[in-house]
């Protein structure tokens, strides 16, 4: 059975290319969609070991001019190369993440009203060949 699949696109490009080993700060190009559900400015970390979910990288938000000390999320692998998912809003919004050119650019694609039941249908409508 097919889903209703709605998403908005956010473009973030990587600043500050190699300054940390184990952390990534992106800035926001460009979004799709009328409302900015994230802030201008992310951090990606690599996972320490410490939540029992496992994730391979920690996203964190920047509101003003402190980082958020609640992580927005986890990142998961997926079967494809260089995408990732993790969830918001208590696992009711899929987030997926698409590493772009040696991973200095990401795409996120922020995906409303799905949860990682869905996640084989928004990956295949997503990334369709």
């Amino acid at each position: 059975m097919a889903i209703d699949i709605n998403y908005n696109t956010y473009n973030y490009k990587e600043v500050n290319v190699g300054k940390y080993s184990t952390t990534r700060h992106f800035e926001l190009v460009y979004h799709s969609g009328e409302n900015d559900i994230f802030s201008e400015k992310i951090k990606i970390t690599n996972d320490r070991g410490f939540a029992k979910s496992n994730p391979d990288y920690w996203v964190t938000e920047k509101n003003d001019r402190k980082w958020n000390k609640q992580t927005l999320s986890g990142l998961f692998k997926t079967d494809i190369s260089n995408i990732y998912h993790g969830d918001t809003k208590r696992g009711k919004t899929l987030l997926i993440f698409e590493f772009l050119k040696d991973e200095h650019e990401l795409n996120l694609y922020y995906v409303e009203n799905h949860t990682r039941k869905d996640l084989d249908q928004v990956l295949n409508f997503i990334f369709k060949d």
